[in-house]
């Protein structure tokens, strides 16, 4: 192996491991947006529940839609 190849070698295996790096800081990124996400969810899903008595007393009993 000349000294060209090595050097070349040597700085495949800077980017592999940089590149390594970012992916396993991504997939942390991915994780904990995957956890917010849900967290929202059952947040808007407990919401959803509270206010729902609240919109049933405010919608009109039985009314015929306006274009009837």
């Amino acid at each position: 192996m000349g000294p060209d190849v090595e050097e070349r070698f040597i700085v495949l295996e800077t980017k592999l491991a940089y590149q390594e790096r970012l992916l396993e800081e991504l997939n942390e990124v991915l994780i904990a947006k995957g956890r917010e996400i849900d967290d929202l969810k059952r947040r808007m899903a407990t919401s959803e529940e509270a206010l729902r008595p609240q919109a049933d007393a405010i919608r009109p009993p039985h009314e015929a839609p306006p274009h009837y």
